[in-house]
């Protein structure tokens, strides 16, 4: 027998040695081993809560523009009137009791009631809130 014969062998028996490992990794979907590795890392499921931004509070209100906004923007928002808003301040872990001074950072979200003769604007946006900055894009 060769020695490639005999490499093809050794490996060939390697490899069907790890086949049932690699059907079982498989077997999992990606959507599915985020989740269980989010449960794992939350400390289990917590029924009727998120995966991720379990703690929250939403708050509505109105978002009324600036006088003169129009002269250093053209967002469709600065161009009208008052316009309803919902806001979703949230922790950002899937523990809906954690402590409000724990480290991780919050999150915000922000949709507007804007609409256009052909419907709703898409104007939901999601941010991340940290002690340098709460702006949605880099303002410096």
């Amino acid at each position: 027998m060769s020695s490639f014969h005999r490499r093809f062998r050794v490996f060939l028996v390697g490899a069907l040695a790890c086949l049932p490992t690699l059907l079982t990794a498989q077997a999992t979907s990606l959507p599915q081993q985020i989740a269980d590795v989010m449960v794992q890392i939350n400390g289990g499921i917590h029924t009727g809560f998120r995966f991720a931004h379990a703690k929250g509070l939403v708050l509505t209100g109105t978002f009324t523009p600036a006088r003169g906004a129009t002269a250093i923007s053209r967002a469709v928002h600065l161009r009208g009137g008052a316009v309803p808003i919902t806001v979703r301040l949230s922790d950002s872990t899937g523990v809906p009791q954690i402590n409000d001074d724990n480290p991780t950072p919050p999150r915000t979200a922000w949709r507007s009631g804007l609409r256009s003769p052909a419907g709703p604007l898409p104007t939901s946006w999601p941010t991340r809130t940290t002690a340098s900055s709460s702006a949605p894009v880099k303002t410096s």
